[in-house]
């Protein structure tokens, strides 16, 4: 005696989410993978990554620099080097050296990016080998979130990458230069 409506039937109370159907195709898939071999949900990047992932997202950061570090580790900042290699214009050269901007450049080895880690209260020296990936750095840096103030760390890690990036943007587009320790200043007020 009701009249009829839309229900999802996968939600826990009738409503359609993203979530929900999200959580029904991997069941799905997995359900698939056991019995005929079918791959498994996964995201932009390998599944060995998944803890990466979900750490990066519980990160106690602006959801901005949340989505900045992801498009990090997705190459998907918009660094000259990527813009020009995948347009096919442009110049792909930092316009403070004779580098290629990459991520790595811009956020761990130009003059710059280097004044401000030499200036931060946080250093990552164990980590100098894998500065020439994005991902392995920050795969390295992540395993300091055993320490007893890791989770610290890692927050003012990123403000500290989210505000290098915003100094490029500013050197890039309004000409404007900030002094190395003032972003390390503002990454400490923000974190």
């Amino acid at each position: 005696d009701r009249e009829d409506c839309h229900y999802w039937i996968h939600g826990t109370n009738g409503i359609y989410t993203v979530g929900s159907a999200y959580r029904k195709l991997t069941q799905t898939k997995m359900h698939h993978n056991k019995k005929g071999g079918m791959e498994e949900a996964s995201t932009s990047w390998s599944n060995q990554s998944h803890g990466l992932w979900t750490y990066l997202w519980k990160l106690k950061v602006k959801h901005k620099v949340k989505i900045f570090l992801w498009k990090c580790l997705s190459q998907a900042l918009p660094v000259r080097h990527l813009i020009a290699s995948r347009t096919k214009q442009g110049d792909p050269i930092c316009r403070g050296s004779e580098e290629s901007e990459t991520i790595e450049h811009v956020l761990l080895h130009c003059s710059y990016a280097s004044q401000v880690w030499r200036l931060a209260p946080i250093q990552w020296d164990v980590t100098l080998d894998q500065q020439s990936c994005f991902n392995r750095w920050w795969t390295m840096v992540t395993a300091a979130k055993a320490r007893r103030e890791g989770n610290d760390h890692l927050s003012l890690t990123a403000n500290i990458l989210w505000l290098l990036w915003k100094s490029r943007n500013a050197r890039e587009f309004n000409a404007k230069q900030r002094q190395p320790w003032k972003t390390v200043q503002k990454a400490h007020e923000e974190w």
